[in-house]
């Protein structure tokens, strides 16, 4: 997948659970694009894509307040800053 991918999902408003797992097109825009406005996700595994950084982690907290579970292991890229 890539950002450009993103755009079919970016829609679903009321989605809860999202893996995007190794997607190693995706980036921080990608990312921030994809969860805006995402109030009711609760679950987000974002693991082994290598091209995402704190600006993502900053981007998922900004925008998805019931957010319960968040993996980005293996990202390179997020320091202890994210």
């Amino acid at each position: 997948l890539s950002n450009e991918d993103l755009i079919v999902v970016n829609p679903c408003l009321y989605l809860e659970n999202l893996e995007l797992v190794n997607c190693t097109k995706v980036s921080d825009l990608g990312v921030m694009d994809l969860t805006e406005g995402w109030k009711y996700l609760k679950s987000l595994n974002l693991r082994d894509s290598n091209r995402l950084s704190d600006d993502a982690v900053c981007a998922v907290a900004m925008s998805c307040p019931r957010l319960q579970f968040l993996d980005f292991h293996s990202c390179n890229k997020i320091t202890d800053i994210g």
